[in-house]
C-alpha cells in the first residue's frame, strides 16, 4: 500500500513538473510578445500605391488553402490566412479563425517589413517572427528576410517564396485580429477604447 502511495505522489509531482515547465513557457512567450508588439499599431491609413488592398497574395512554393497573406490599410497583417475559409454559424457573414497570424507592417521603400504572431494558449506557442518582401511590383512580393523574434537561434528553417496577388471581395475581417484587444498593442490609447466601444455590441 505505501509503495502504491508513493507511486501517485512521484506521479503528481511529475505531472506538477510538466504543467509548471509548459505555463512557465507559455507566460515567457506572451511577455517577449508584449514587449516586442508594445505600441507597434498606429492606426494609420496606408495609401500607398504599391500594395493591393483588395485581395490576397498566396505562397507561389506552397499554393493551398491556409497561405494566404494579407496587408490591411491600417497597417496590420496577416498571415497563413484561409482562401475558402468557413463562416462562424452564429455570427452570419462572420469569418471563423479566419488567420493564424497577425502584426502589423511598415514600408521602406521598395520593402515590406512585416512582425506576426499567433495567439498563443496554454499548450500553443506565440511564436512570434519578423518577414521582409521585396516589391518586385504590385502584383509580386518575394521574402528577402525571415527570421524568428523571441527565439532567434530556433531550428527552424528561413523560408523563400514569392507571394503573388489575387483580387478578392471576400477577405477576412481586420477586426478579427485578437492583437487588437489589447490595449498594450495600440500607440494610441484613445484608439483602443474607441475600437472597443465599437466592439461591445458584436456577438
Amino acid at each position: 500500500m505505501t509503495n502504491i502511495k508513493s507511486l501517485i505522489t512521484i506521479s503528481s509531482l511529475l505531472v506538477l513538473s510538466i504543467f509548471s515547465i509548459i505555463s512557465s513557457g507559455c507566460n515567457s512567450g506572451y511577455r517577449c510578445v508584449k514587449k516586442e508588439f508594445r505600441h507597434s499599431f498606429k492606426n494609420e491609413t496606408n495609401s500607398d500605391s504599391l500594395i493591393h488592398f483588395d485581395g490576397y497574395y498566396y505562397r507561389s512554393d506552397y499554393n493551398a488553402n491556409g497561405n494566404f497573406l494579407m496587408f490591411y490599410k491600417n497597417g496590420l497583417a496577416a498571415y497563413r490566412c484561409l482562401n475558402n475559409f468557413a463562416y462562424d454559424s452564429i455570427r452570419l457573414n462572420r469569418t471563423a479563425q479566419p488567420c493564424g497570424l497577425w502584426g502589423t507592417y511598415s514600408m521602406s521603400g521598395d520593402t515590406i517589413k512585416a512582425r506576426y504572431t499567433g495567439h498563443g494558449t496554454f499548450m500553443v506557442p506565440y511564436g512570434p517572427f519578423e518577414m521582409h518582401f521585396l516589391i518586385r511590383d504590385k502584383e509580386h512580393f518575394e521574402v528577402i528576410y525571415d527570421k524568428e523574434i523571441c527565439y532567434p537561434e530556433g531550428s527552424s528553417q528561413p523560408v523563400h517564396f514569392v507571394a503573388t496577388y489575387t483580387p478578392s471581395d471576400k477577405l477576412p475581417r481586420y477586426q478579427d485580429c485578437w492583437l487588437l484587444k489589447e490595449k498594450w498593442f495600440w500607440k494610441n490609447e484613445n484608439d483602443w477604447k474607441m475600437f472597443m466601444d465599437n466592439t461591445k455590441g458584436e456577438k
